[in-house]
């Protein structure tokens, strides 16, 4: 786990400089991050709602491993 926390908070450092950078030059900076972010949650969402998992499908394995007969 530790290993994963050292790329991720760098990372995470790294996106929140450059959002306040861009941020702080004037509204139309302030508008871009805002929509920069929205737009990147908006495809989070709908990347995670392409395969949904739920009560019915959550043992079930992946169609290509089923065919190798693993």
């Amino acid at each position: 786990m530790a290993p994963v926390w050292s790329l991720t908070l760098p990372a995470v450092a790294v996106v929140g400089a450059a959002a306040a950078s861009v941020s702080t030059t004037s509204t139309l900076g302030v508008t871009a991050a805002a929509v920069a972010a929205i737009g990147l949650a908006a495809g989070l969402y709908a990347a995670g709602r392409r395969n949904p998992v739920h009560a019915g499908n959550v043992n079930e394995l992946p169609a290509a491993r089923q065919q190798a007969g693993v």
